[in-house]
Parts: C-alpha cells; sequence; structure tokens
C-alpha cells in the first residue's frame, strides 16, 4: 500500500528534530554502490512520483549514469531529508523554467564530456538564445515558451533514433502539437493553433505515417531544431531547396523569382500551402482544374499560352511513360523474351517526365521542349526495338504456322498414297502362320 507523500515527509522531518544534534556530531549514515536515496524515498509515494522513477530508470540520463543531483542538486547518498535536500548541497528542488537551459547546458555545453556520447554538438544554448523560444524566454522573461524539458521531457529523455522518445521523427509532431495545438496559448502570439491539424494532412504527413519514409520532413526540418532556423537559411521559405535542390535552381533561374520579390511573395508558399501541403499534380497547369497559374495569367494572355504549352508538354512525355512501359509488357508477354534491356531506357523517359515536372519551375518552354525532344528519342527507341521485335515473333508464329500446315499436307498424302496405291497394289492378307511342309 502505498504511503502519502505527507506523511513521510512529516516523519523525516520528526527524525531530524530528535536526531538532528546527533548527526551533527556524528556522520550521516551513507550507502555505496548504486544507491540513491532520491529513488528510493520517491519509490514509497503516490503514483506520479512513481511514474519519475521508473522514467527516470529508463531514459538515456540514467544510461550514462547521470543522477537525480546533477539536475536538482541535494546528496543522494543520506536518507536524511535535512542532509539530502540541503540547500548547502545545492539542492533546488524543481528548477525554475527560466533557468532549465543553463542547468541542461552544464553538461551539454561541455566539449570533453560531450565527446564521451558520440562528440555531440555542444552549441544548442548558443542557438537556442536565436530563438523565437529563446528570446522570448531570456530577453522578454516569458516562461510561457518552450524549454529543453518540453520537447525531451523532464526524465524519459531516449536516444532520438528511439520510437518511443518524444522527438522520434514521427512523434516530433505531436510534441510540438502540445503547445502549438493549444488554442487559448497561440492565440496569446497571433498563432494559428490549427497548424499541426494542418499538417497532419498534409503531404509530407502522408509519406511519413502512411509511407513510413522517414526522410519525409517534419516541423524541426524547416524550423529547426534549437536555433531559429536550420543552417544556412535565412528565411523559413528558403527552406524547401534543402530537399527540393533542382526545383530551387529552377525557380531561382525564372521569370518567377524577380517578379515574386518585387511582389513580397515567399517562393514556393506563393503556390504551395505551407503546412497542408497537397500532392502537387499536372493540373497545376490546368485551367479548367483552377490551377494556380491562371490566378495570375488569365485567358487570351501569351503567358496563359505559355502555360497551356507547358501542359502539353507533360501530358505528351506522361503518354510516351504509359505508351513505353505497355510496349515492354506487351513484348515481353508476347516473345516471350526477356526486356532487361528496354527497362533502363523505360526508366529514361519516366526520369524526363520527373524533369519536366521540375521544369515547370523554371517558366522557360524551350527547356522543357527540349526535354520533352529528349524524351522522345528514347520512346522511338523502345518503340522500334519492341515493334523489331513483334514483327519477328509474328513472322516466327506465321512460318511455325506455315511449316505446320505442310507437315499436316505431307502426312495427309502419306495417308492417301497409303490407301488408294498401296493398298490396292499390296492388299491386306491375315497372316495364316507358315505352310506346314515349312516346319522341319
Amino acid at each position: 500500500m502505498r504511503i502519502n507523500i505527507y506523511v513521510i515527509l512529516a516523519l523525516l522531518a520528526l527524525l531530524g528534530l530528535v536526531y538532528g544534534p546527533a548527526v551533527a556530531q556524528e556522520e550521516a549514515p551513507t550507502a555505496t554502490g548504486n544507491f540513491n536515496s532520491c529513488i528510493e524515498c520517491h519509490k514509497l509515494m503516490d503514483a506520479e512520483f512513481d511514474g519519475l522513477v521508473e522514467k527516470f530508470l529508463n531514459s538515456v540520463h540514467r544510461e550514462v549514469d547521470l543522477s537525480c543531483t546533477d539536475c536538482h542538486g541535494g546528496d543522494s547518498s543520506s536518507m536524511l531529508i535535512q542532509v539530502a535536500m540541503s540547500p548547502d548541497a545545492g539542492f533546488i528542488g524543481k528548477p525554475d523554467r527560466k533557468d532549465i537551459v543553463f542547468i541542461c547546458d552544464r553538461c551539454h555545453g561541455d566539449q570533453q564530456l560531450m565527446k564521451r556520447y558520440g562528440n555531440l554538438r555542444t552549441d544548442q544554448l548558443a542557438l537556442y538564445k536565436t530563438s523565437i523560444h529563446g528570446q522570448a524566454l531570456l530577453e522578454r522573461g516569458d516562461t510561457n515558451v518552450a524549454v529543453c524539458s518540453d520537447c525531451h521531457t523532464a526524465h524519459n529523455i531516449l536516444r532520438v533514433n528511439n520510437p518511443e522518445a518524444s522527438v522520434y521523427k514521427k512523434n516530433l509532431p505531436f510534441t510540438c502539437g502540445a503547445c502549438h495545438g493549444k488554442q487559448e496559448l497561440m492565440e496569446q502570439y497571433g498563432i494559428d493553433w490549427q497548424i499541426p491539424e494542418q499538417y497532419l494532412h498534409g503531404e509530407h504527413a502522408q509519406r511519413l505515417f502512411e509511407g513510413d519514409d522517414l526522410g519525409a520532413p517534419v516541423c524541426n526540418n524547416c524550423h529547426g531544431n534549437h536555433g531559429a532556423t536550420p543552417p544556412g537559411i535565412e528565411h523559413i521559405e528558403d527552406v524547401c531547396g534543402n530537399c527540393h535542390l533542382k526545383t530551387e535552381k529552377y525557380y531561382n533561374n525564372s521569370a518567377h523569382a524577380p517578379a515574386f520579390e518585387a511582389l513580397g511573395l515567399g517562393k514556393c508558399l506563393a503556390c504551395h500551402n505551407q503546412h497542408e501541403l497537397q500532392k502537387p499534380t499536372d493540373n497545376y497547369l490546368d485551367a479548367s482544374a483552377d490551377a494556380n497559374c491562371v490566378g495570375c495569367h488569365s485567358e487570351g494572355t501569351e503567358h496563359y499560352e505559355t502555360i497551356a504549352a507547358m501542359m502539353n508538354t507533360i501530358s505528351d512525355i506522361r503518354g510516351m511513360e504509359e505508351q513505353a512501359s505497355e510496349l515492354v509488357d506487351d513484348t515481353e508477354r508476347t516473345t516471350h523474351l526477356s526486356m532487361h534491356e528496354m527497362i533502363p531506357r523505360v526508366e529514361q523517359v519516366r526520369t524526363h517526365l520527373l524533369t519536366a515536372r521540375i521544369l515547370q519551375h523554371s517558366t522557360s518552354l524551350d527547356d522543357m521542349l527540349a526535354n520533352e525532344e529528349e524524351a522522345r528519342e528514347e520512346f522511338n527507341q523502345i518503340s522500334a526495338f519492341t515493334l523489331k521485335l513483334l514483327e519477328r515473333s509474328h513472322f516466327n508464329k506465321m512460318m511455325v504456322v506455315v511449316l505446320a500446315v505442310f507437315l499436316l499436307a505431307f502426312g495427309l498424302l502419306l495417308v492417301a498414297y497409303r490407301k488408294f496405291v498401296l493398298d490396292v497394289l499390296y492388299p491386306w492378307q491375315r497372316f495364316e502362320g507358315p505352310p506346314p511342309d515349312s516346319q522341319d
């Protein structure tokens, strides 16, 4: 049966009053080995405190031999409360939120110590100070913002690659959402509290959770871990290029780049939603599908005609890719021959399709037409090769049919010759055995 915490504290206090003077004269009782009075005492408390003990014992901090006193101070070798929780022993109890980042930095900012655990980075506090969270906490004293323990938890700190860790990739959207999904809290800062839910409906989340793609971005990939933004990123709208390298390259050399900058539009975000990102389709260029392009370029303009032509190039290459796959499959099925030589060429056509979808960000119709021509050359080679094999297969089949007809006719001819010629000249006679006089 659990003992109430207040009963324990009262008993310990009473013991301190009775035996305190004696302790002053004699050395306080201590223990060696893995004994930890914090753990032993909190194990006797209610479920809340016992749960903290269990979490800590399974944490990475315990794994590397950190003790409760490393964060909370005090003396964990003594069971006497006035010794274990003595201010002289540095006991601080539950740290103030504004002090947590500095407590964590005592270890995580120590280069020599961090080298022992995989040469971990030691500049996290410096980065945190540059972030919105850090500036609000350290410059304005706003304790609503996130500190280390809000993301990593206080006691249940696990390695980042542990699926149970609060900062594991699939858990991070929910960790961030614990604050950013609170309407009342976010409205204080003018932040949309529905962003975590929007992300879960977007393409990135679908790839992560349904496609099990751990390469899909989550909150920290775009907004940074401890710092304000990812390294080398000045503005959040520039972060897309970290993954979409070619797309950003084409965009930066396009007519849209200076136009969007003049209009104050944020690169990718001008066309693609920031959090509830839907998977782009080829209909982005289709005016009948309320595409983004026609929102700015109205029908009848030169740009509108360019958009339609770009849409046609993508449609043409997509058609070639589909036909190439069908040709290879049909040829293999019809001829029973391996088409492994053509598989790379089909992949090349598919690559040109992907390139066309990326090239639209360059706004260059000439580049898209050149890409289409290269795709058509690959398709023509596939078509010519498979057509040649199919023609040869048809010829071989015809030769087999002709040979079969010839053999059938020759067989019938032999049967007729036997029946109408040989049987007439040499009628069949029943064999009665040798004549009697021929026997010895």
